[in-house]
């Protein structure tokens, strides 16, 4: 871990480097990692849960002003309610079936959403 923290930049040697890496997370408004010794060796954990491409209620990221409003409703949708079906998203938002599996496609291609179980009973899950 070391090693890849170092060729990043993140630290000038080895054994330091902990107050970059902090800064860096605070800079990207994540929290802090942890640092664990367990039997000689360090970790670092970092806990990102309750982050996602969602921060501060907008899009982050290379599709941020790329989506129209739909787009960014149907994605706001399965987002709120992760494990919807399809179906469900039709009737909150009135986009066609047909439109929604293009959607899906950019959204799950772009790495935003991923589908899990069946292609016709299968549900939709925020990344």
């Amino acid at each position: 871990m070391a090693d890849i923290f170092y060729k990043a930049g993140f630290i000038e040697s080895w054994e330091r480097g902990t107050i970059n890496i902090i800064n860096e997370c605070k800079t990207g408004n994540i929290p802090e990692p942890n640092f664990y010794e367990e039997h000689g060796v360090v970790k670092i954990v970092f806990e990102l849960t309750g982050i996602n491409k969602f921060q501060n209620g907008e899009l982050n990221g290379r599709l941020n002003g790329r989506l129209n409003e739909k787009q960014k409703n149907v994605l706001s949708i399965i987002n709120k309610n992760p494990g919807i079906q399809l179906m469900i998203i039709a009737e909150k938002t009135g986009v066609s079936i047909f439109t929604l599996n293009k959607y899906v496609k950019i959204f799950i291609d772009n790495q935003l959403i991923e589908h899990r179980g069946s292609k016709k009973t299968g549900r939709y899950y925020a990344i």
